[in-house]
């Protein structure tokens, strides 16, 4: 078991602590064993659980070590020899965690029993003895010094203290709001002493440092088990920071600071983590960061996060949609507005890229563990698992991208753009909205985007309320509405000619018509809210008729998706789980019997799910804040991965609607051009997740579309 990390200020040297009073030195490029140094003796009457070396820091010039433990004594270690210095400094019981003042000055031991001990560095005295709410703190690391030197403190009860020293005054003790309810196991403070983060249980709290103290900012939820490490990261936007956790559940997370946006989950320990510390490079970067865990390892993991991008948007943006051709990204904003972006990666509209080198880690390939690159053995296949050098476009800002085109008032009276969908061409883009109109619009675009503002082409305003879902027809002639009054409208794409038949009953004000697909050219799949059915239609005779006896839910419905070969359906809604059904060939629709198959995962509502184009994963949303993608081959129910995204809540939501794309690898014709699919997204994935608090989360994901089985 590992509990403790140092990395030395020139970055060259690793320290690790643990069980049996391990203290081994790391040569940090080679990764092999400098030295291992002897001299803490636990002794016989300390359990399994709390013996060993347990805290570890290297003082400002890198010249020495300072090591404590359960035999409650601080050595000293001089480097890079590595041999001891002077006599232990005997501590009043076992160190849990020790933390140096930001000028070498004072070095901090603390534990559970006997207060907050402060040494001199110079002489190796003590200074003093720190007793108050939070001076008996919990194990792990829950001791850190902010850059201006105040003393923060995590208390075994779940206080969080404030401590200011002062060589004219005694010590003074500021206990923040009681906002944890287990022990501190963890704090971190930024480099700039603008934030503080501390960890307790499976939950992480934010706070903005005050001269008089701190305030509370949000709660990061995510962890399954205890929260032991933290540490701040540089990063872009309007938070300009990240945040990294690691905890006893097996992970480390990567947070935006600004959003409370998971950016990375890093998966691969076997046993749980405890500590975590990066490499902070002269520039103010840091490339790599360095794990401990129970099961004995150290890992190392690349920062960098080149295929994930989460923009500042002007507004609250609800709705997203990708062309067909994964050049450009629609969104649609509270106030009625739609704005087009161009994808990060897009050659034509900026830097150009060379393609992703290397496609083992692919979503619908499942890599052996050998099979990952070397520095991302044990990283679960996330967005950001790619090389460094994937960069994409570079825009005068990374996180306020300019868009290319602005349509105000998309939806009369700043109504919401609620949903949007391209035509399979990408002529066409829909969109729909609460004032009860769906609208078509022609895209004019080439290779630099959009010529101009699309046009409006016509409003279908025969619903007589919100328009829930839009959706062409495979050939793209006709589109489809679905809508808060039970009707499902049919359109004529290029004429806007049509008719409206009432498909479901039981209306009501927050839902009934959710979703609507086509089969194929003549049949149609509606799902309901109130009556919590799905039903199929003959859309070859008017009013249509059933194709298929429908299909009763458990809860209600929000959303269903036919797969691409309409083989299979998804099913989501209050239920919390995502029902998939397999569906008869040329069967108009009838169900298989037993064929229901439930991935539960879901915390909450799910909102919405769209297939992958082979129909090998499915991703979903829900009103638990995450979106999963699945892995639907053999009999796994479980995620592939999963992005857990902000917590703090202005309204109902942070999210509620997303866009996938996928370009596969294989050449082929891209719109209606028959251009061949060469751009560099050619085997990827997008992922777009507008987020109501301002935010529009972009993750490029590898594919691969199998072959024909």
């Amino acid at each position: 078991m590992l509990i403790d990390l140092a990395l030395s200020p020139d970055g060259r040297t690793l320290v690790a602590a643990g069980e049996r009073d391990t203290l081994v030195l790391f040569d940090v490029e080679s990764g092999q064993i400098k030295k291992k140094l002897e001299g803490h003796e636990t002794p016989p009457t300390v359990g399994a659980s709390g013996e060993g070396v347990r805290a570890v820091s290297f003082s400002r010039d890198g010249r020495i070590l300072y090591s404590g433990g359960a035999d409650g004594r601080i050595l000293r270690w001089s480097l890079p020899e590595g041999e001891r210095v002077g006599e232990p400094w005997q501590a009043p019981a076992a160190v849990f965690t020790l933390a140096l003042s930001p000028d070498g000055g004072i070095l901090a031991s603390g534990n559970r029993d006997a207060g907050i001990t402060l040494w001199s560095t110079a002489g190796g005295e003590k200074i003093t003895t720190l007793e108050g709410t939070t001076s008996n703190v919990s194990d792990g690391n829950a001791l850190v010094f902010t850059p201006d030197g105040r003393l923060v403190s995590g208390g075994y009860r779940g206080d969080v203290g404030i401590w200011t020293l002062s060589r004219d005054s005694e010590p003074r003790e500021q206990v923040l709001p009681r906002i944890h309810t287990d022990a501190v196991s963890a704090i971190a403070t930024d480099p700039t002493g603008q934030w503080i983060a501390t960890g307790s249980g499976n939950h992480i709290v934010l706070w903005r440092l005050t001269p008089a103290g701190a305030d509370l900012i949000r709660t990061l939820r995510g962890h399954a088990n205890r929260v032991m490490g933290l540490r701040f990261v540089p990063g872009h936007g309007r938070g300009g920071g990240r945040l990294l956790s690691a905890s006893h559940d097996n992970t480390m997370r990567l947070w935006d600071l600004e959003s409370g946006a998971v950016l990375r989950i890093f998966q691969g320990h076997t046993a749980g983590l405890w500590s975590v510390v990066s490499d902070g490079a002269p520039n103010g970067t840091h490339r790599r960061v360095y794990t401990a865990a129970n099961d004995g390892t150290i890992r190392r993991w690349p920062l960098a996060t080149p295929n994930q991008w989460l923009w500042d948007m002007p507004g609250e943006p609800i709705s997203a949609a990708i062309d067909p051709a994964g050049r450009l990204v629609s969104v649609g904003f509270r106030d009625g507005t739609l704005r087009f972006y161009p994808l990060p990666a897009a050659v034509g509209w900026g830097e150009e890229r060379t393609p992703t080198p290397g496609s083992e880690n692919r979503i619908g390939v499942r890599p052996a563990p050998s099979d990952l690159p070397e520095s991302d053995v044990g990283v679960r296949p996330v967005p950001s698992d790619l090389p460094e050098t994937d960069v994409g476009v570079r825009f005068a800002h990374p996180n306020l991208p300019e868009p290319m085109v602005v349509v105000e008032d998309a939806h009369e009276n700043s109504r919401w753009v609620l949903r949007q969908a391209y035509s399979p061409d990408g002529r066409f883009l829909a969109t729909s909205s609460h004032d009860g109109t769906a609208k078509l619009w022609r895209m004019e675009t080439s290779l630099d985007g959009p010529a101009e503002k699309p046009v409006p082409r016509h409003t279908l305003d025969g619903h007589g309320a919100t328009v829930h879902a839009v959706a062409f027809s495979p050939d793209g002639r006709m589109l489809a509405t679905a809508g808060y009054d039970g009707k499902v409208g049919l359109y004529e794409v290029e004429t806007g000619e049509g008719e409206l038949f009432q498909a479901h009953q039981n209306c009501q004000s927050s839902g009934c018509a959710e979703a609507v697909s086509f089969l194929d050219g003549t049949r149609l799949m509606s799902a309901g809210y109130a009556d919590q059915e799905i039903r199929f239609w003959n859309t070859n005779i008017w009013p249509p008729t059933p194709a298929a006896p429908p299909l009763q839910s458990r809860d209600m419905i929000l959303w269903a998706t036919l797969r691409p070969d309409a083989r299979q359906l998804a099913v989501v809604g209050r239920e919390l789980v995502v029902t998939l059904h397999d569906l008869l060939p040329g069967a108009g629709g009838a169900m298989i019997d037993g064929s229901a198959r439930r991935l539960v995962g879901h915390e909450q509502t799910v909102f919405r799910a769209e297939y992958t184009p082979d129909g090998a994963q499915l991703a979903t949303v829900g009103a638990d804040m995450t979106l999963r993608l699945w892995d639907l081959g053999g009999h796994g129910n479980k995620p592939l991965f999963t992005l857990r995204l902000p917590t703090e809540l202005r309204r109902s939501s942070p999210l509620w609607d997303f866009a996938l794309r996928c370009l596969p690898a294989a050449e082929g014709s891209v719109g209606d051009t028959g251009a061949a699919n060469t751009h560099p997204d050619a085997g990827h994935c997008w992922l777009a997740v507008p987020l109501t608090m301002g935010r529009l989360a972009l993750y490029r994901l590898p594919y691969a579309e199998p072959p024909a089985r």
